[in-house]
């Protein structure tokens, strides 16, 4: 059997799994293999559009288990922090900040409120650390079920170039 953790220690556990958000959705070892560049510059442009569905998705089944309606942010480059911004302190450049946890109390309502902010900050970090393992297989899906691949093999051996043009 396992002993109730005091205030400080479920403070510091609160603390904990929020550090842990930082790059809760990474894609990181979960990336899949490009053939070309528009293959990539493909992927990155679906996948902007499916992580908005799916940031949607988490923040309704937030709501309903633990009753609070959350604005759940990209952060970063290519938002591989997804957080609430409602328990985050402003933080310079659109960057993950420094949890804002207000004022929970030191009594037994204080101890059930930060005991639901961590299970809470639990269940987002699960829900990305499971949807970032299937993103090879949404991949190949998203290619089939959109026919991309013959676009993708046509833009084999050609390059994207970006020119820099002044206008008045």
């Amino acid at each position: 059997m396992s002993r109730k953790l005091t205030i400080e220690e479920l403070r510091d556990a609160v603390e904990a799994e929020w550090i842990n958000m930082h790059h809760n959705a990474s894609i990181g070892s979960h990336f899949p293999d490009f053939q070309n560049g528009y293959e990539e510059d493909l992927f990155w442009y679906c996948l902007r559009d499916d992580v908005e569905e799916t940031i949607d998705k988490l923040q309704d089944l937030i709501q309903e288990k633990f009753g609070e309606k959350l604005t759940l942010y990209p952060y970063g480059r290519q938002g591989a922090t997804i957080a609430p911004e409602e328990y985050m302190r402003p933080a310079a450049c659109g960057n993950f900040g420094v949890l804002r946890l207000g004022d929970c109390g030191d009594g037994l309502e204080g101890y059930n409120e930060l005991y639901r902010v961590l299970r809470m900050f639990k269940e987002i970090n699960n829900f990305w650390e499971e949807a970032v393992t299937h993103i090879p297989r949404w991949w190949q899906d998203m290619k089939e079920a959109n026919e991309y691949q013959q676009n993708i093999d046509a833009h084999e051996g050609i390059h994207k170039v970006t020119k820099e043009v002044w206008v008045k």
